[in-house]
């Protein structure tokens, strides 16, 4: 889901855009922000190819993964199919000393993601801090559980749904740790 606030506007020549364009340009939307960042758009089936070319190419760095919950978003309209989430990475060059933001469109009804553990063995954690606190399954993850919360804790703590004022959040310590308060 492209945010209607990102205005389409050529890269600045800092970034090298152009394997995505040239190899990429039906499996992803390549567009800037006003400040300069650069944005692909890729569809999850896709991701994992795009973000496998883009290792060989020098983004040796992946600095984050987390995701966006667009359920309270204007733009969220699931009559019209956009998707409630949005996976993003953001890989970095070291050596060219760029970045690019992958950003993954996930629907609710089918909240999966391919794995790019495999290919940056740093996004390990990050996909399971988002398997854990928005619900996304990563597909291919070599050990997808939770990160942040404890086993048998329900439900993911960012999505926009979740029950903030549910009693065993009021004093979680508590719950976990019965008569030690």
């Amino acid at each position: 889901m492209k945010d209607s606030s990102v205005k389409a506007v050529t890269p600045p020549d800092r970034w090298d855009v152009s394997l995505l364009k040239e190899r990429f340009a039906d499996k992803a939307q390549v567009y800037a922000s006003p400040q300069g960042d650069v944005f692909a758009e890729v569809a999850r089936e896709h991701v994992f190819e795009v973000a496998k070319a883009l290792h060989a190419e020098g983004y040796d760095y992946c600095a984050e993964v987390t995701a966006v919950d667009y359920l309270k978003h204007k733009s969220y309209r699931p009559e019209e199919g956009t998707p409630r989430f949005t996976v993003v990475y953001v890989l970095y060059s070291t050596v060219k000393n760029t970045q690019i933001i992958l950003r993954v469109p996930v629907p609710e009804d089918d909240c999966k993601a391919l794995s790019l553990a495999p290919i940056w063995k740093g996004a390990d954690w990050f996909e399971r801090e988002v398997y854990d606190t928005m619900g996304v399954v990563f597909e291919g993850h070599p050990d997808l559980r939770r990160i942040l919360t404890w086993e048998g804790f329900e439900g993911h703590p960012e999505r926009k749904d979740f029950p903030w004022r549910d009693p065993e959040w009021e004093s979680p310590w508590r719950n976990r740790h019965p008569g030690k308060v």
